[in-house]
């Protein structure tokens, strides 16, 4: 049931030849794997298929590529709430990521992200279409990179895709309208690697069997002083 994300798996290519993320395929990308390489994480960025069901934990999920014996190939509320991390970013880009009547709403997987300590969550309420996502994100991280705060990166990347589009289709806002941020603003610290910069840390993909790409950029972080604040 969890068909391909050809552009997804595009954008995991461009990510990891454009800022050096390091793309790893397949069963290295199970729920365990994932917490296990959460702490330290500057960026986590996820892609593929994710559900919302109901209240339970088990009802809501975000499906990963595979599993070992006896381990969970869904990645639900419940994994997330022992999860520890200081990243300054996660970019969920999933179906109902932030689904919910309010922001703390057990069905809001974005809600578990900033619960375990990410600065700024990327989600959407509704389904998304991987084709304009991964073109809005690929402008997303660009502008990161030119030093952009990450509100500002968000809403000039949505900006440049309407100016972009070829129909009147295209401009539906369910193709690019969903894309929200709860967090801290400010810039993160993305370097291209065709501009001097260097592969600051690890990622992991897996978008083989089921298209769910699971991205993880570290890179070193300056310590400094951060307000939070949400929008």
């Amino acid at each position: 049931p969890y068909y391909r994300l050809r552009f997804f798996e595009r954008q995991a290519r461009s990510l990891r030849d454009e800022f050096g993320f390091q793309v790893n395929p397949g069963g290295r990308a199970a729920v365990h794997d994932f917490l296990g390489s959460v702490m330290g994480a500057g960026v986590l960025h996820l892609a593929g298929h994710g559900f919302s069901y109901g209240w339970r934990p088990a009802d809501n999920f975000i499906v990963m590529d595979s599993a070992g014996r006896g381990q969970s190939r869904l990645l639900t509320p419940h994994h997330l709430r022992y999860m520890d991390t200081d990243a300054e970013l996660a970019v969920l880009a999933i179906c109902m990521g932030g689904l919910g009547e309010t922001y703390t709403d057990v069905r809001n997987l974005a809600y578990w992200f900033s619960h375990a300590g990410v600065h700024t969550v990327l989600h959407s309420p509704w389904n998304l279409d991987d084709r304009s996502t991964s073109q809005i994100l690929d402008r997303f991280y660009g502008n990161l990179a030119d030093g952009m705060g990450r509100y500002e990166a968000l809403r000039e990347a949505q900006d440049h895709y309407l100016r972009n589009t070829r129909s009147d289709a295209e401009r539906n806002p369910i193709h690019w309208a969903g894309l929200t941020m709860v967090g801290e603003d400010g810039p993160v610290a993305i370097a291209r690697t065709d501009r001097g910069g260097f592969k600051r840390g690890i990622a992991t993909l897996s978008a083989a069997a089921l298209a769910t790409a699971i991205l993880l950029h570290l890179y070193t972080r300056r310590r400094r002083n951060r307000v939070r604040s949400s929008g």
